[in-house]
């Protein structure tokens, strides 16, 4: 008995790869592409229905903190506890598409480990695309950044803001925003995994930096946020998107491409990265 066990169970040896090659793991990936992409889909539209289902107010959650945020800062401009320098659109608009553009960036970092967190269950048990698991966060982020964009397009319809045919150029700013956001939280996804602590400073760091971002305030011509802000990419994702929805001109079409870019090589890096190391992140979730 002891001994057909030992001949039927299977052992999965992780050894070192001296010989790394990028191109053939890059190669894997795409090969595993449409299967991960089918299962990400299920997985994310699985996950969907059950944050929806449990609750009261279903998907307004999604952009319940935004607005309240907004709000907060709207009531204490207008009441004079803070006084904002004059904006080039109504404060209102202002700051809620700040804030809710500001969100799927904050939200895209975040997802990468969340999603990996919500799988490790699994992670040591079945075979299947470990990218699965990242496409599963994709969707997840496509999900609930389009519920914050259908709120700002009712924001400009209020305010009677209409950008005209200039609004199509923020369909490649909101998929960047989410890229952005995701290949910086793709590279910090070993940490995240490793030490439980990054799970924790993420929402910490975003909110830092949402504060010394030109997202509920316009930036001061002068001082410490004024000079820290020409180097902010963020800075240029959150202007350029909300320039192109409120109708006004943009400034700095170059520098968000230039951000774009690198963001899309960073994703790309994260992914061949994040299939490196699974077996790594396995056998810490096995042990």
């Amino acid at each position: 008995m002891s001994q057909d066990f030992k001949s039927t169970k299977k052992i999965t040896i992780y050894q070192p790869q001296p010989n790394l090659s990028f191109i053939k793991l890059f190669n894997e990936i795409i090969k595993d592409l449409k299967p991960a992409n089918e299962l990400g889909f299920q997985l994310a539209k699985r996950d969907v229905k059950a944050a929806y289902r449990q609750s009261v107010l279903g998907v307004v959650w999604a952009f319940i903190p935004p607005i309240v945020t907004s709000l907060i800062w709207i009531f204490l401009n207008s009441s004079n506890t803070i006084k904002i320098q004059e904006t080039p659109i109504p404060y209102p608009v202002f700051v809620l598409t700040g804030t809710l553009l500001w969100q799927i960036l904050a939200e895209s970092v975040g997802q990468p480990l969340k999603s990996v967190k919500s799988g490790k269950s699994i992670l040591a048990k079945l075979n299947f695309p470990r990218e699965s698991l990242l496409v599963h966060g994709l969707y997840s982020l496509l999900f609930n950044s389009s519920l914050r964009v259908l709120i700002i397009i009712a924001v400009l319809i209020v305010f009677q803001i209409n950008p005209g045919w200039q609004v199509l150029g923020f369909i490649p700013l909101f998929f960047g925003l989410m890229v952005t956001g995701f290949s910086i939280g793709l590279i910090s996804l070993p940490i995240g995994m490793m030490y439980g602590d990054i799970a924790r400073f993420i929402p910490f760091m975003m909110q830092f930096f949402m504060y010394i971002s030109p997202v509920i305030y316009p930036i001061p011509d002068e001082g410490v946020f004024a000079i820290f802000n020409k180097i902010n990419p963020f800075r240029f994702l959150i202007e350029t998107s909300r320039n192109i929805l409120t109708g006004q001109t943009v400034d700095y079409l170059l520098q968000t491409g230039i951000v774009l870019i690198i963001s899309f090589i960073i994703l790309i890096i994260g992914v061949i990265i994040f299939r490196f190391i699974m077996p790594v992140i396995i056998e810490r979730v096995g042990s």
